[in-house]
């Protein structure tokens, strides 16, 4: 069977969503009292041996977002500018990526198939070619596969794209869980076909081993490398007088910002209209308000009336743990750097039904020209306990343009405490990422 042929085709986002809550076996109504699942599972198959491994044409599905057909779409998919929202698509790129694997892993019986859980894991890239969609344009397609698999986990490669000119590309990242235990259990193996398809694979094993890189070189873990430890160093020598021979006293120019200064804070409370199909929040949720709240705090960094924020790029969004309903949701996000791209947003929450979720701040973390990198720290509280607990981590990548599409100069966030030092730094490699990204893009060999 053809690659084309093999293509699911799923009309509208709606159908896609419906298909979906049939392949996971969940009921289509909330209920505090109801069970997991609407279906008896069975045991998962735990000996990978057994598995038979899947085409990638098995996975492949497209459908229909009808932002320009569909009025009432189109009503939710736009803008005050007239553009499609960034953030809507990210709920349906994570609907896209959890059918996907749905479709990846379908078992012989429908018990066998109810017996996991896909759930998303992270985001690794995702690059924005077209910010500035106009619905009148035409529809959006969405269409997603497999790329790569591990033990328990799936990289599904998606792409969003109007009159066959791409708007974005995103890579999810997909683990299979227990429906019971909630541990790993293994998935489909996948057999490569073509050529096309083996480079994209040996690419998901690539970012597999950066995954690991980047965890062990983190700021958190490691200390800042010498080049990034003489920098901060000139930074807080320009920003305090020499000459007084004070630590104390630091002052910044009018072109700059105190990354203290920078910051937005937001709580959040979940409701089960929020709800996944385990009946915790939805993770295209989570994504959306984050990028929306982030995207109102790179407006107000800017501090310029005349200036149009737009996406650029988000890398390493990771879920640490489900949030449940009810829970409080804390968002912070504070200006971590500034220049021309958009950074990245990590995503570590886990929603529950009894869980107040409580998104602590956003902030600008590092900047450059035009560009800025966000930062955006959740938290969850549930409403039965004060314990706080660290969810997801976000990080975004924006330009600030005037109405001509120029680029606009964004002020220099500067920060105060070793702290905000830290947080620089950790902005400044993710915009180091999205130029290398950039580049690749540009020289046309991007393969996301």
């Amino acid at each position: 069977m053809s690659s084309f042929k093999a293509i699911k085709m799923l009309p509208t986002m709606r159908e896609a969503r419906d298909h979906l809550i049939k392949l996971a076996g969940q009921p289509e109504r909330w209920s505090a009292t109801q069970p997991d699942s609407a279906f008896k599972v069975a045991q998962p198959e735990e000996d990978r041996t057994r598995l038979v491994p899947q085409p990638v044409w098995k996975s492949r599905c497209q459908f229909t977002i009808p932002v320009k057909s569909d009025l009432e779409v189109r009503e939710k998919y736009v803008n005050f500018h007239g553009h499609v929202r960034v953030g809507k698509l990210l709920e349906d790129l994570d609907y896209g990526a959890v059918l996907a694997g749905y479709l990846h892993n379908e078992r012989e019986s429908v018990e066998q198939t109810f017996s996991m859980s896909l759930v998303t894991a992270a985001v690794d890239q995702m690059f924005i070619h077209r910010p500035d969609t106009v619905p009148d344009d035409g529809d959006l397609q969405l269409n997603a596969h497999v790329t790569w698999v591990g033990n328990s986990s799936i990289e599904v490669t998606e792409t969003v794209s109007q009159n066959e000119s791409p708007i974005l590309n995103a890579k999810f990242l997909i683990v299979a869980r227990h429906a019971k235990d909630d541990r790993a259990v293994p998935v489909n193996g996948i057999e490569i076909e073509t050529n096309e398809e083996r480079e994209a694979f040996e690419d998901g094993e690539k970012s597999k081993q950066l995954r690991k890189v980047n965890a062990q070189s983190s700021l958190l873990n490691s200390p800042p490398n010498s080049e990034e430890s003489v920098l901060i160093h000139e930074i807080f020598k320009n920003s305090i007088d020499i000459s007084q021979r004070t630590f104390k006293r630091q002052h910044k120019t009018d072109s700059e910002m105190w990354m203290e200064d920078a910051i937005l804070k937001s709580s959040t409370l979940w409701f089960p209209e929020h709800r996944n199909l385990y009946n915790k929040i939805f993770g295209g949720h989570i994504m959306r308000k984050s990028f929306e709240h982030s995207w109102s705090n790179a407006l107000e960094f800017t501090k310029l009336t005349d200036a149009i924020v737009t996406p650029i790029f988000i890398d390493d969004i990771s879920f640490r743990r489900p949030v449940s309903i009810g829970d409080l949701f804390f968002m912070v996000i504070p200006g971590s750097f500034f220049s021309c791209y958009r950074k990245t947003v990590i995503f570590n929450l886990k929603f529950d039904t009894n869980c107040f979720l409580f998104v602590e701040n956003f902030k600008v973390t590092y900047t450059q020209d035009n560009y800025m990198v966000l930062r955006c720290h959740a938290e969850v509280r549930n409403v039965n306990s004060a314990i706080r607990e660290t969810t997801n981590e976000f990080y975004f990548v924006f330009s600030a343009l005037d109405r001509n599409r120029a680029p606009v100069t964004a002020p220099k966030v500067k920060p105060k405490s070793y702290a905000e030092y830290i947080l620089y730094l950790d902005g400044r490699r993710r915009f180091q990422t999205f130029i290398k990204c950039l580049q690749t893009v540009n020289r046309g060999s991007a393969k996301l």
